[in-house]
């Protein structure tokens, strides 16, 4: 039975390229059994969802917009100069400043890794068959379970 059900599919399709020729031609992955890497570089742009507000793209009129103010105290400063003017080549010292103009930059410090290896003191009592052995932190999680060594503390 499901072989009847293919043959019939095939016969449709066959009649359906008949009626269109170029049809092969428009055939991809989406529309079709064939599989993505069959359909070339040529692919179509994607369709946005978002739905068109009417406005212009960009900032709109009125919009003060969010930035970062500027620091009374920066935790550095940096003078920028010049070595030589730019149309007379003429070599430039302090003798020539004017005035400045400031642009700070904001930047996240680089985070350093901080590793903390915590030793569990182990004490064997005198006369006494166990030996207790000194619970570590409960508040930080022990990621890394590695073999404990007997080493001097």
């Amino acid at each position: 039975m499901q072989g009847d059900h293919d043959a019939e599919k095939r016969r449709q399709l066959k009649m359906a390229m008949r009626a269109d020729p170029d049809a092969r031609l428009k055939m991809d992955s989406a529309n079709s059994s064939k599989p993505p890497s069959s359909d070339g570089y040529g692919k179509p742009s994607a369709q946005s969802q978002c739905k068109r507000s009417g406005r212009k793209s960009g900032g709109q009129k009125g919009h003060r917009g969010n930035f970062l103010s500027k620091a009374e105290q920066p935790d550095r400063i940096e003078r920028v100069t010049q070595e030589r003017c730019p149309v007379s080549g003429v070599e430039l010292d302090d003798s020539y400043f004017v005035d400045s103009i400031a642009r700070q930059v904001f930047e996240l410090p680089e985070t350093k890794l901080e590793v903390t290896e915590y030793r569990a003191c182990v004490y064997e009592f005198p006369k006494s068959e166990p030996e207790s052995m000194a619970n570590f932190p409960r508040r930080r999680r022990l990621r890394s379970s590695t073999a404990c060594a007997s080493t001097p503390g």
